[in-house]
């Protein structure tokens, strides 16, 4: 007789602990001693989480203006969440490599390349520069602001 939902084999993503909806549900859920552990084995896992970012969120995106960037924003919001002060350090590159890509004005402008439907464009529309850049700002100041 077939299973009626799949075989493990078939989806092992669901078994792992960095999956998203883990790592989701257990923010400011656990003990802080342990979820200090699980942040560092979600944030050093070489796969990433599933359903989201792929690959360790410790290795810093190449190109700020590429949809593979603004995922890893994703992530990062993601563990921004967590409560633990532990959590805001090991992030601390992530703000550092943040206010590295900010423009001569002091805001942030990812690219037309980052529009995906999902996190980007927050306006109606991204005709304008200016109407990208307020979102990349606003986005990125958030994040910043969950950092601090």
């Amino acid at each position: 007789m077939k299973p009626k939902y799949g075989t493990v084999k078939r989806h092992k993503e669901l078994l792992r602990i960095a999956y998203y909806y883990p790592v989701l549900i257990l923010t400011g859920e656990i003990d802080e001693s342990i979820e200090k552990a699980f942040f560092d084995f979600a944030m050093e896992a070489p796969t990433g989480y599933y359903y989201g970012f792929e690959g360790s969120i410790l290795q810093l995106p190449n190109d700020f203006c590429l949809k593979e960037a603004s995922r890893y924003l994703s992530a990062v919001e993601l563990y921004c969440a967590y409560p633990n002060r532990h959590c805001k350090e090991k992030l601390k590159p992530v703000a550092d490599w943040l206010n590295a890509n900010r423009n001569a004005n002091g805001t942030w402008d990812m690219g037309a390349g980052v529009k995906d439907g999902t996190y980007f464009p927050l306006s109606d529309s991204w005709k304008t520069v200016e109407a990208r850049e307020k979102d990349c700002t606003y986005r990125i100041e958030k994040i910043m602001s969950s950092l601090a």
